[in-house]
């Protein structure tokens, strides 16, 4: 596992399902077009649905003693463009099964489970997970003219997590706006 990864983490799923409610409820027109080109606001509904039926896969694969990546790490836009372009069913419900079913399947932090990065713990998947809400629902919101600021606790848990990772410098600014920032392109 890479070194970064080690050591305790924090259980987040009660923040993921915050984010979760938080971006059901956002109602915005799914036809929109996003800052996430070529999608729709649908599109991103769709994407967020197949991410966290990617984990569901990853965390069942990493118990039956398969750590193998689901894809190469330079990868992932393609798996995700493919993932959408493929989606079919209702995004809103399969959103809301699969990260349901990941956050109860995820109730150890520091169980090791596959990913594109290599061996990660689920609790480091999970803050993936959040990270991938709380950016997309600002993305969503945007397409419909507004804006999204998650609670405090959720940026300052992202804040955490991106430095421990090594993804900021304690120097770069604590804020929502910098999480956001490189989208607004």
């Amino acid at each position: 596992m890479d070194e970064r990864f080690a050591g305790e983490w924090p259980d987040h799923r009660a923040l993921v399902r915050v984010e979760l409610d938080a971006y059901a409820a956002a109602g915005v027109d799914g036809d929109l077009p996003t800052r996430c080109v070529p999608w729709t606001v649908t599109d991103v509904t769709r994407h967020l649905a197949a991410t966290f039926e990617r984990f569901v896969a990853m965390l069942e694969q990493g118990r039956r003693g398969n750590f193998s990546p689901p894809f190469p790490r330079e990868a992932l836009d393609t798996e995700n463009l493919r993932a959408v372009e493929q989606f079919t069913g209702d995004p809103d419900a399969r959103l809301r099964a699969a990260a349901e079913t990941f956050l109860d399947l995820a109730t150890d932090p520091d169980e090791p489970m596959p990913h594109q990065l290599g061996v990660v713990p689920v609790g480091v998947q999970t803050l993936f997970g959040l990270a991938d809400l709380a950016i997309h629902h600002d993305d969503v919101a945007r397409a419909a003219g507004g804006a999204y600021q998650p609670a405090p606790e959720v940026v300052e848990t992202l804040v955490a997590a991106y430095r421990r990772l090594g993804f900021w410098e304690e120097s770069d600014p604590p804020v929502w706006a910098s999480l956001v920032a490189d989208r607004e392109s």
